[in-house]
């Protein structure tokens, strides 16, 4: 069997079908209400889709390093998250790379020392790189 191409077309036809809807697009560049509607809101849905569930194709790592100026109180340092970070996957209690802390504010707090490793679900804007299912 051939590879499935994954494309925003594809995708946008498959939450169609999903919603029960019986119309379908030929292109998301389609002058229809409905391919106008989906562009619209395809960025958004995009990355609400990814960060809800941790997807191997956009998972990461990224070793931090101290921000400053450090917290106001609580933790004595901060770390800034990449710009592509969607939400931070804190390793579990006894994993070698396991700290105590939490987001806030695009940063993580905590005493922990730099540089800080993290796992983290990154947006991937590509959907070529996403997997076909």
């Amino acid at each position: 069997m051939a590879d499935i191409v994954t494309s925003q077309t594809r995708i946008a036809n498959r939450a169609l079908i999903l919603l029960g809807s019986v119309e379908r697009i030929v292109s998301v560049d389609d002058p229809s209400p409905l391919a106008g509607q989906i562009k619209d809101l395809w960025h958004e849905s995009r990355r609400a889709g990814i960060v809800a569930h941790p997807w191997n194709f956009a998972i990461d790592r990224a070793q931090l390093n101290e921000a400053t100026p450090p917290p106001v109180f609580g933790y004595e340092r901060k770390f800034k998250l990449p710009p592509e970070c969607l939400r931070w996957l804190p390793a579990g209690q006894g994993d070698c790379d396991w700290f105590l802390g939490e987001e806030e504010g695009g940063f993580i707090l905590s005493d922990a020392s730099a540089p800080l490793n993290i796992r983290m679900i990154k947006d991937i804007p590509d959907v070529s790189a996403w997997p076909a299912h």
